[in-house]
C-alpha cells in the first residue's frame, strides 16, 4: 500500500534518459512545460500525449511504477473533471433538474485532465531517471549565477535533495507504524468519524515524531562531519554536456515553438 508509492524516487535502468546530463533534462522539462501551456486544441493535446507516452517508454521504467505513483492523484483529477462537466455553461447534452452536462464542460474536463497529466508524467520521468545527488549538482550549477545576488543556491539544492531522499525513508516508517497500529487493533476502515480520527491521530503523531527524529539525526551527522555548505566544495562527478543532450534540448525547444505557432498563427 504505502510502500508501493514511488513518487520522486530514482528507478535504476539502462536507458538513454538515464545517461543524459541532468542539466539537459531539467532544461528540456522546463521547455516542455512552457509548450504544454500553449496547447489549446484536440489535435495538439493528442500529439503531446503521444509524445509523453513515448518519453515514458523511452525511459524503460515499467508502466506499473508510473501507475503506483499517480493512482492517488487520479481521484483529484476526477473530482476536477466532474466539477468542469457539471458547472460549465454551454450547449446542453443532458439535463436532469439542475444537473446538466454540456459539450463545453466535457471538453474542459478532458483538456484539464490531460494538461495535469502532461505536467505530471514528464516530472516523474525526470525523477525516475535521475538520482537525487545528480539533481542537486545540476540545480547548483544551473543556479550558480544567482549566488552573486546573495541566494544560497547550494543550500536550496541540498534541501531539495534531502527531501527526495527522505521520501522512501518516511514511506517505510509509515508502513511500519501502520502495521503496528493494525496489530494493536486499529481499524482504518471504520465509518465512525470519532474512532477513525483516533486511529489517524495514533498513526500521524509517531510518524511526525519519527520524521523529526530522523531529520535531527541527519543534522547532527552532517555537523559531526564538518559540513559547512557550498563554500569551496567540489563534486565527485563532473557534469559534461554531450551532443545528444544538445539534440534533446533543441528538440524540446522546437516542440515549444511549434506549440506556440499552432496556437497564435494557425
Amino acid at each position: 500500500m504505502i510502500r508501493d508509492i514511488s513518487f520522486g524516487q530514482y528507478y535504476p535502468a539502462d536507458s538513454p534518459l538515464h545517461r543524459m546530463d541532468p542539466r539537459a533534462k531539467i532544461t528540456s522539462l522546463f521547455l516542455l512545460y512552457i509548450g504544454v501551456f500553449f496547447l489549446d486544441r484536440g489535435i495538439s493535446y493528442g500529439i503531446a500525449s503521444a509524445l509523453c507516452l513515448g518519453l515514458m517508454a523511452y525511459s524503460r521504467v515499467p508502466a506499473k511504477v508510473y501507475w503506483r505513483s499517480t493512482r492517488l492523484i487520479f481521484a483529484l483529477i476526477l473530482f476536477g473533471a466532474l466539477f468542469n462537466i457539471f458547472f460549465t455553461e454551454g450547449d446542453i447534452l443532458w439535463q436532469w433538474g439542475m444537473v446538466k452536462i454540456t459539450r463545453e464542460g466535457l471538453w474542459a474536463a478532458l483538456f484539464m485532465a490531460l494538461r495535469i497529466l502532461l505536467l505530471l508524467y514528464p516530472a516523474l520521468v525526470l525523477t525516475f531517471t535521475t538520482t537525487p545527488m545528480a539533481l542537486t549538482n545540476a540545480l547548483e550549477q544551473m543556479g550558480r549565477p544567482l549566488t552573486k545576488l546573495g541566494l544560497p543556491i547550494h543550500e536550496i539544492a541540498m534541501i531539495m535533495s534531502i527531501a527526495l531522499r527522505f521520501i522512501p525513508t518516511i514511506l517505510e516508517e509509515a508502513e511500519t507504524i501502520l502495521r503496528a497500529q493494525k496489530s494493536r487493533g486499529a481499524d482504518f476502515s471504520v465509518r465512525n468519524w470519532r474512532q477513525l480520527s483516533v486511529h489517524v491521530t495514533a498513526f500521524a503523531v509517531p510518524l511526525f515524531v519519527g520524521a523529526f527524529r530522523r531529520s535531527d539525526e541527519l543534522a547532527m551527522a552532517m555537523e559531526a562531519r564538518g559540513y559547512h555548505g557550498g563554500v569551496g566544495r567540489t563534486t565527485f562527478r563532473v557534469l559534461k554536456l554531450r551532443p545528444a543532450d544538445g539534440v534533446a534540448m533543441a528538440f524540446c525547444l522546437a516542440l515549444t515553438i511549434l506549440a506556440a505557432a499552432v496556437r497564435w498563427w494557425i
